[in-house]
């Protein structure tokens, strides 16, 4: 994973997802307390001109979280359509306008679907990956190497720290009085072992096709499926899973 070995890539990573979903679970603790919005938060704790800073820093984690999750439904798009990578992002970002014009319960309703089936395809390219993979041979690729170390460390802990500006906007539906103790808990342990399968995933991937995956990282992983029509499966499951999740980032950006 870019230039680590895959043990030391997946200790960094774990270090990373432990070190910011502590402090990701901090923030989840005022949503149950004060019953309002993260960036709404800020604004107490930051002034309102002291808010900006916040502001403009979340706004730069919307753009680059909506770039990446369109430019990868971008290239499943363009698998399923058999179009150019371009016209697939293009057709994907006017798919998330219209879903975000019909609002919250389309949105969320989509999120319950997209759930199932991005579980179901997840586990099924896990487990394909795992019986065709000759794991010991990766296993044996543990040289260490300390600024890549330090690099996995950072972006797995960014990107939990990325979740901070929005974490109470969904804890602050908790009753008031729940455990702070649990609430901690749920959040730390949900996003630390969900975002860690996913990511192992990758640096196993990433390890088992080399140069081959920078660039195609929708395809090659869609060639789990073995066969062309799970492979359309796939390709429909990778479209499917980020369609809930720009509209309301978008959305929410418009709302700060």
């Amino acid at each position: 994973m870019l230039g680590g070995d895959v043990v030391w890539s997946l200790v960094g990573l774990l270090v990373g997802q432990m070190l910011g979903a502590a402090v990701m679970s901090l923030h989840a603790l005022q949503g149950p307390r004060l019953g309002l919005p993260q960036m709404i938060l800020s604004r107490a704790q930051f002034g309102v001109f002291g808010a900006v800073v916040p502001l403009v820093l979340v706004c730069v984690m919307y753009i680059g979280f909506s770039a990446s999750g369109t430019v990868l439904a971008g290239q499943a798009m363009a698998k399923l359509l058999n179009i150019s990578h371009v016209a697939g992002m293009l057709i994907f970002s006017a798919i998330i306008i219209v879903i975000a014009v019909l609002g919250y319960k389309v949105i969320h309703k989509l999120g319950k679907l997209a759930s199932i089936v991005g579980i179901l395809a997840f586990v099924y390219m896990f487990i394909t990956l795992l019986l065709s993979a000759d794991l010991s041979a990766l296993a044996h690729n543990n040289y260490f190497s300390l600024p890549t170390f330090l690099l996995a460390v950072s972006l797995s802990s960014s990107w939990q720290i990325a979740f901070c500006p929005y974490v109470s906007d969904y804890s602050r539906y908790l009753p008031r009085d729940v455990s702070a103790t649990k609430t901690w808990c749920s959040v730390f342990f949900g996003t630390v072992l969900g975002t860690q399968t996913s990511m192992t995933l990758g640096v196993l991937t990433a390890a088992i096709a080399g140069s081959a995956f920078p660039g195609h990282e929708v395809s090659y992983l869609v060639g789990l499926g073995k066969s062309q029509a799970m492979a359309m499966v796939i390709y429909f499951a990778s479209v499917l899973v980020k369609l809930p999740s720009l509209p309301s980032m978008r959305t929410a950006a418009l709302c700060r």
